[in-house]
């Protein structure tokens, strides 16, 4: 008989698109150019991250234990659905603007390398991507999804949690060997144990206390603000991981509406904000007030749309509630019952 409360960890939670709304402003906050984040977009993607690793486990655990197996084909169909229209779509109309700039066969490669989910490879390999640099955490994403469902279907459940864990121990050595490189940080091996330790903490089905969770939210706070030598990376894991194990302790100011809306678009806020990101760098980086709100103000502008006009009519209406990623979740109520949250498949 399948856990109720595994079925229960995938009702929809509104702290974890706050969370995400939190992950999505502190990465805006370090492309604007606003004092004193140099690192915190490092600390948003490691959120988001976390809650990939947690949310996907989740559901790929209460799948298999409610059913007995695990539909590849709906689950890579999900992800198809949710993440690669608006992908394809920012490609288009940053090739648009390349064009305008006369600059679009330099593009091709790095539209190329994006759309194929090897960004963080080329990155590490000192590759410009340009505009669409900040695809490299969606590769990353997109790796895991290829590998760990797999993990899960042919490996032995008692082995998840020491692979879980000798991964994290394997990717926090490389970022200590490597910590003077700075293009290391883009690596799958640098860069995995964020989504590990999200994946750990679904295995365990951890929940922390509110001390525990406040803990690394004022972790994630210095970290994100100041340069800790070469563990900043792994505390910055840490700190997401303890936040997103007591994401619950933390629900009431974590459900804002607001900063829950802001989660419900930070897909769409962190592929479009690169374009006015982009376009009003040199002000930004003077430190022109006036051009960081309306780099703001027009990422928030072209997410609406793109919720709006790309990603919602792709979506497939579904009964239950149906995490897809640390970037982007579907939103719906809460269902009244341990039952009905079994996600359809």
């Amino acid at each position: 008989m399948a856990d109720p409360s595994a079925h229960r960890s995938l009702a929809y939670r509104p702290e974890l698109d706050g969370i995400r709304g939190l992950a999505i402003l502190a990465v805006i906050a370090q492309h604007i150019n606003l004092p004193n984040t140099a690192f915190a977009g490092m600390v948003g993607v490691n959120l988001f991250f976390v809650l990939s690793g947690f949310l996907i486990t989740s559901l790929l655990m209460a799948e298999h234990d409610a059913t007995g197996r695990i539909s590849l084909r709906t689950f890579y169909e999900r992800r198809i659905r949710r993440l690669l229209p608006a992908l394809v779509a920012l490609l288009i109309a940053v090739g648009v603007l390349m064009a305008l700039q006369g600059r679009l066969l330099d593009y091709l490669g790095p539209a190329a390398v994006s759309l194929f989910y090897v960004g963080n490879v080329a990155k590490a390999m000192l590759f410009d991507l340009g505009y669409v640099g900040h695809t490299w955490s969606l590769a990353l994403e997109e790796q895991f999804y290829l590998i760990w469902p797999a993990v899960i279907i042919f490996a032995p459940r008692r082995w998840l949690v020491p692979l879980v864990l000798g991964g994290i121990a394997v990717s926090m050595t490389m970022q200590a060997a490597l910590a003077g490189d700075v293009m290391a940080w883009f690596r799958p091996d640098t860069r995995a144990d964020a989504i590990l330790w999200g994946c750990l903490i679904a295995l365990l089905r951890v929940q922390v206390p509110r001390i525990v969770a406040v803990g690394g939210a004022v972790l994630l706070v210095v970290v994100a603000t100041s340069w800790l030598g070469a563990i900043s990376m792994s505390l910055s894991s840490i700190g997401s991981a303890a936040v997103v194990a007591g994401a619950a302790t933390l629900a009431r100011p974590l459900s804002n509406r607001w900063l829950v809306r802001v989660g419900e678009i930070s897909y769409g806020l962190y592929l479009w904000h690169a374009i006015p990101v982009n376009l009003l760098m040199p002000e930004t980086a003077a430190g022109n007030v006036a051009a960081m709100v309306v780099a703001v103000v027009a990422s928030f502008a072209l997410a609406f749309a793109s919720e709006r006009w790309i990603e919602k009519p792709f979506r497939r209406a579904r009964r239950a509630a149906a995490p897809v990623s640390g970037f982007a979740s579907e939103p719906q109520p809460a269902p009244t019952s341990a039952t009905s949250t079994v996600p359809s498949t």
